[in-house]
């Protein structure tokens, strides 16, 4: 072999004299070999599952189950008591074969008025193999309970791979819910269709009439009370609410003063709008608004009834009334509190004012100090870019402002004139019932759909216009 190669050696050596003598300008000559090294993540290498065990407080009262690798559920029932308190516990294991976990872990859920959830790690790292519990506690906190209450409850527990010897160095935080404030949703200038908006429907539930809360609605002189009329029929007696029946959803309509204007319309049902919009969002603060009239409210044409009306349903007194302070002691006002639900982050009811209307117009269609009964400031809902509030506040229906223009009359919004009038009396108009939420309420992070209004004055003005739906965690 040794000679083979020397004399192969010769006979280059020989080549390349040759080529040196007949071509000097000829240079040298690279060969380049490159490429790239890949390593492919391989979701396979990190595996940390639940196992299938758990263990629960009262098996009377809760119920734990493990659906799959990273699903598990959690049932509570029979909490009665300020107090009553119930535990899950579920194991979490690190299946990997050479990755450690950082995990943390968020819990939530959606009714803070009556329960408080909370939860808690065994250990907050596992290195391969290793295992830990989580552990849901669920408490009643409040009582008494007139209904039965339901929270939904969601609990994340978030693993974050990290290299053995470097646990709790990945700066793993508690994971974000699927849940938002407010002010992380709304979305003023209306650039986003995802966002939350004024005019959206939100999915709160103020509750079922009784005959209880019916017949406790008793207004008037205080000699003389006469009660919420538990009818369909429009309230016919002085200072009467009615139109709604027990049984009835507080959510809903009661019947219409007019036949013709009776509510702006369901895209999809055809029948007149229900439920509750996005009226006003200052911060974390959502005020919503009843879509149609809840109540109808009759107003009497007598002595200082406008001042006497607007105690009633607001329990402000009139700076005009002289002698309101006193007067007022012969009128219950109206206690708006059977639409606060609690369990939805409900804070305070009410109804809308002339006042609240001007400072929503102020606030939203750029009118300074804006007053409604001027006609051309109202209209403005009627023109871009301010069409998109038209069917809110203008609903297609008479409802009272619930404020007294003079000791006679009541400002109202007409759907006839597209306006606010006060020259009127001796009517049974709506009323639109507002709920203040907490401010810690919280929505889910995804719309829960669309809703389109039609009908009324969207026919002429604007056209259909469609609106986000959110629920309320």
């Amino acid at each position: 072999m040794v000679k083979r190669s020397s004399i192969l050696l010769i006979v280059i050596m020989t080549v390349v004299i040759v080529l040196g003598v007949g071509f000097a300008a000829i240079t040298s000559t690279q060969l380049n070999i490159t490429g790239n090294t890949t390593a492919t993540p391989d979701q396979a290498n990190f595996k940390v599952k639940f196992l299938e065990e758990t263990q629960v407080s009262d098996p009377g009262k809760v119920t734990a189950e493990v659906t799959g690798d990273t699903t598990a559920t959690i049932n509570v029932q029979g909490l009665s008591a300020k107090g009553d308190k119930v535990t899950a516990t579920y194991k979490v294991k690190n299946f990997s074969d050479d990755l450690s976990a950082d995990i943390a872990l968020s819990i939530g859920n959606s009714n803070g008025g009556y329960f408080k959830t909370t939860a808690e790690l065994g250990k907050d790292s596992l290195v391969a193999g290793e295992e830990t519990t989580a552990v849901v506690i669920v408490e009643l906190i409040r009582t008494p309970i007139e209904k039965d209450e339901v929270a939904e409850i969601t609990a994340i527990i978030e693993a974050t791979p990290v290299q053995p010897g470097e646990e709790e160095t990945s700066g793993a935080v508690p994971p974000e819910l699927p849940i938002a404030s407010a002010s992380e949703l709304f979305d003023p200038e209306g650039t986003n269709p995802e966002g939350l908006h004024i005019g959206d429907f939100v999915n709160y539930d103020a509750g079922i009439w009784t005959e209880e809360e019916i017949n406790s609605i008793q207004t008037g002189l205080k000699t003389s009370l006469v009660t919420a009329n538990n009818s369909t029929s429009l309230p016919m007696q002085a200072f009467q609410f009615g139109g709604f029946t027990a049984g009835s959803s507080r959510n809903g309509n009661a019947t219409p003063t007019s036949t013709t204007y009776n509510y702006v319309k369901d895209g999809e049902t055809g029948e007149a709008i229900t439920g509750w919009r996005v009226f006003d969002v200052e911060g974390d603060t959502v005020t919503l608004i009843s879509a149609g009239n809840p109540e109808d409210y009759y107003h009497p044409q007598s002595t200082n009834s406008g001042y006497i009306s607007e105690y009633i349903l607001t329990g402000n007194i009139n700076s005009s009334w002289s002698n309101g302070t006193a007067e007022t002691e012969n009128y219950p006002k109206r206690n708006w509190d059977m639409y606060v639900n609690i369990s939805q982050y409900g804070e305070s009811a009410g109804v809308l004012t002339k006042t609240m209307l001007d400072d929503w117009y102020t606030k939203y269609t750029d009118t300074p100090n804006a007053d409604t009964w001027t006609y051309a400031t109202f209209q403005k809902i009627y023109q871009e870019p301010y069409i998109k509030y038209q069917n809110m506040i203008e609903n297609y229906s008479y409802y009272w402002l619930s404020s007294a223009n003079d000791r006679y009359s009541v400002y109202y919004v007409s759907p006839y004139g597209r306006n606010v009038i006060s020259n009127n009396n001796l009517s049974a108009f709506g009323v639109r019932v507002v709920v203040i939420l907490e401010s810690n309420a919280q929505f889910k992070t995804t719309k829960a759909g669309t809703k389109t209004v039609t009908g009324g004055w969207t026919t002429t003005y604007g056209g259909d216009q469609t609106y986000n739906v959110w629920d309320i965690y």
